[in-house]
């Protein structure tokens, strides 16, 4: 059972599941996660559920809301995907069911893009794919302002959503969609752009009569070098054969690059990337996407709750010295609130270090968009929200 009576943190939720049968005394845990390019996902722990019951929750809507002293929250609205029931014989009956333990599995509301279909688009460019998805599901959506034109994209067997992410990919930005509103950003921007901004303190930095902050740091891991040659910022080399037969190639040290996030760390590798273009601007685009998505450290980090830190937000990492301190990009936020305890586990990435301030490219700050409504069933934004942003 959660009680949060004793938490420092001044920590606050609440959980309805549409209309089933519900009690929030039975829920053990709850973990939200947000990452980007890929669903939310909750799950939540309960026990002695009536055997009965748990049918009665497959497909409803969910909302999860979880907040700390100060304001700082994050909420989830999503659906059931599916519930995982575990009975062991020897550990008798809770609450009369055979059931000691529950997991309900849910994913937020990008879940009603997980339909496959097979569709194409001509000449076509983000935003306009965006608004048509948007305006079928009464979605809401802030993207940069992009002219590139798409000869065509192709859907083939797939779900809107990994078309979304795909799409995304290809120009280098990344995309969320949280609480029915789509969210895409350039990784190189992130710092201006602010989806959240959170300062992560270290043990030598705490206070004489300590009390957890959020974002007090409980533990790290962190890896100084990128394994993966792809994700290193070496050269990056494509050729093409353009409209007159002409073997064309593009280098990444032609292309301008952002430091907005620190100076890339020099790698010995060079990367020929293999993909089907036909235009020196499509070319670019696709070296650009590598290049924001390379990396010199990344690092796992447990920190005691701050629901409000989400993926494309920014953390400020303090105590540590050396070039583990300053900015880190956050790639993924998981909120885990069980007994009286909120913790925050975050996949982070640097660029590289810093010589200078880093650079605040002219982007506009993130604005929260309304929250969505519940209508038939289904999570829509409550007024239409679009923010086209530069």
């Amino acid at each position: 059972m959660i009680t949060t009576n004793l938490s420092p943190l001044g920590i606050s939720w609440s959980m309805r599941v549409g209309s089933a049968p519900f009690a929030s005394k039975n829920i053990q845990k709850i973990n939200v996660s947000f990452s980007q390019n890929q669903h939310d996902v909750a799950i939540v722990e309960l026990v002695g559920v009536p055997s009965n019951y748990i049918s009665e929750y497959i497909e409803k809507p969910v909302h999860i809301y979880i907040s700390i002293k100060g304001g700082k929250a994050t909420n989830f609205y999503g659906y059931v995907s599916h519930a995982e029931a575990r009975s062991v014989t020897h550990e008798g009956t809770v609450n009369n069911s055979p059931f000691q333990i529950i997991r309900m599995v849910c994913f937020g509301s990008s879940h009603v893009l997980r339909s496959t279909n097979t569709l194409s688009w001509d000449n076509i460019t983000l935003e306009t794919l965006v608004s048509e998805i948007a305006r079928e599901y009464r979605l809401g959506y802030s993207i940069p302002k992009d002219n590139y034109v798409f000869k065509r994209l192709v859907q083939t067997e797939e779900s809107l959503w990994r078309l979304l992410v795909k799409t995304c990919e290809q120009l280098g930005y990344n995309i969320t969609m949280t609480n029915s509103h789509i969210h895409i950003w350039d990784i190189d921007k992130s710092l201006a752009r602010q989806t959240s901004y959170t300062i992560l303190r270290s043990v030598q930095v705490k206070r004489g009569d300590y009390n957890p902050y959020p974002g007090d740091i409980v533990s790290i891991e962190s890896t100084v070098g990128t394994p993966d040659v792809a994700k290193q910022s070496g050269d990056k080399l494509l050729s093409y054969v353009d409209e007159h037969g002409r073997v064309i190639s593009v280098d990444a040290f032609q292309l301008t690059q952002s430091d907005s996030l620190g100076t890339p760390t020099a790698s010995r590798f060079d990367n020929k990337l293999v993909v089907n273009v036909d235009s020196f601007e499509k070319a670019t685009r696709y070296i650009q996407s590598k290049i924001k998505a390379s990396y010199s450290q990344f690092a796992d980090a447990v920190v005691y709750g701050d629901p409000s830190i989400s993926p494309g937000g920014i953390v400020r990492v303090d105590g540590y010295g050396g070039d583990f301190d300053g900015f880190w990009y956050v790639m993924a936020a998981s909120h885990e609130l069980m007994t009286d305890t909120l913790l925050t586990t975050l996949r982070l990435i640097k660029k590289g270090s810093y010589s200078v301030l880093p650079k605040f490219p002219t982007v506009q700050r993130y604005l929260n968009p309304p929250m969505p409504v519940l209508i038939k069933d289904k999570w829509v934004m409550q007024t239409e929200y679009v923010n086209v942003y530069n």
